[in-house]
């Protein structure tokens, strides 16, 4: 199976000695093969370990990443805070692919092995799964995208209702995708909450999303304006810090469906042993029409577990993960300040700040005039409509008049 490409886990190599137990017993001893020691002793022997496949990704400098932080944050923050959205409103939702050979980034390869390649890896037979959540821990109903030309490329499954099922050439998201997802998922659930809550139908919702091209069209946005639905969108590059759903569901999603084609794949290769095949004979037929109506299942599986309360969970943790169930929860008034001087003492602030300043007359030649018109002109006006105002003059000074007593370098 290695030989070929396949994925190698310690449930195959346990599946494999069962059958294989099944059909020569009394040859081997009294072993517990059900336990992972046995199976890493068995690869240990055989000269392998665990690989992933190899993939990288840029660091992004700390700094970097802490401003852009602060400014998804506060975005997010002063829209709930200005609209009073609450939890149920806010919305966050991601596409994610859903192979239907679930080959996963680990398999077992020789010690040493400079670069790993995993047949399947790039697997077309794909599916786009889009997941929305709420802040409240809700998951919606998915939409499931498959590749083809018309309708009979869907499984012969019954989906949930709810569901939002598409079929295009690609199985991509795209914006026509987009704009169906919206109307058969987002807004209807918007609506019925608006009404469950007893809210007025222009109640701001807020959606969390990535800087998708399919996303950023004028006919999406038309959407979320006549249903008053305010779009914050995860910074560029950052999903993998800030997309609440990459940081725990879609991860969870993707071992669940791992998990259940591990455990059929395992069960086919005991059922070909068992007929009597050699383990060299053994091959898994992968057909489309055996693995969609397989996938359909797991994929309602993996929805009947994350809209339990462990799936919750689970949904929960994702928010927290991005930060952003704090930053709504503290509010505008508990975010670091934007501004990268608001720490510094401004010098004509105030009669304080002169005293603390003695020699600020001596060292910027101003006149008490020309002080007193400078704390004035930077007083707020809580009047101010946005225009110009003429009620106070600046003294007509140039900064760099400010150090014309400096003699040299050094004093200035």
């Amino acid at each position: 199976m290695s030989n070929r490409g396949a994925v190698i886990t310690w449930s195959i190599a346990n599946s494999a000695a069962k059958a294989l137990m099944r059909k020569y017993p009394g040859i081997v001893g009294d072993i517990d093969i059900d336990s992972s020691s046995w199976a890493q002793s068995l690869f240990r022997r055989m000269g392998y370990v665990k690989r992933r496949k190899t993939s990288s990704k840029v660091d992004i400098p700390e700094a970097v990443r802490k401003e852009i932080e602060y400014l998804f944050l506060y975005e997010i923050a002063s829209r709930v805070e200005k609209h009073n959205i609450p939890k149920s409103l806010i919305i966050n939702l991601d596409q994610t692919p859903s192979k239907l050979v679930q080959c996963g980034n680990n398999t077992l390869a020789k010690k040493n092995s400079s670069s790993v390649t995993i047949a399947g890896s790039a697997d077309k037979r794909s599916i786009t799964a889009t997941f929305s959540i709420t802040l409240a821990g809700d998951f919606l109903p998915m939409q499931l995208i498959y590749g083809g030309k018309t309708e009979k490329s869907l499984p012969r499954y019954q989906f949930p209702e709810g569901f939002s099922l598409s079929v295009n050439e690609k199985h991509f998201s795209n914006t026509n995708e987009s704009i169906k997802l919206l109307k058969e998922i987002i807004v209807p659930y918007v609506k019925k909450e608006r009404s469950n809550l007893g809210l007025e139908s222009e109640q701001k919702a807020l959606v969390i999303m990535d800087v998708f091209t399919g996303q950023m069209t004028t006919d999406v946005s038309n959407i979320f304006a006549e249903n008053n639905i305010l779009v914050t969108n995860v910074p560029p590059n950052m999903t993998r810090y800030y997309q609440p759903l990459d940081l725990t569901v879609n991860g969870s999603a993707k071992r669940f469906m791992a998990k259940k084609f591990n455990g059929w794949y395992s069960d086919q290769i005991t059922h070909q042993l068992e007929s009597g095949k050699s383990l060299e004979e053994v091959d898994v037929k992968l057909r489309l029409s055996t693995l969609k109506p397989l996938h359909a299942g797991w994929i309602v599986d993996f929805y009947n577990y994350i809209t339990s309360a462990d799936g919750k969970k689970v949904i929960n943790n994702g928010w927290d993960a991005a930060g952003i169930a704090d930053a709504i929860r503290i509010g505008l008034k508990g975010l670091p300040n934007l501004d990268p001087f608001s720490d510094i003492d401004p010098i004509l602030d105030d009669d304080s700040a002169l005293e603390v300043h003695t020699n600020v007359n001596a060292i910027c030649n101003l006149t008490s005039e020309e002080i007193e018109g400078y704390q004035k002109c930077d007083c707020d006006n809580e009047e101010d409509d946005g225009n110009e105002s003429d009620e106070w003059e600046r003294p007509e000074r140039n900064v760099f008049d400010l150090f014309e007593n400096f003699d040299d370098e050094e004093d200035l």
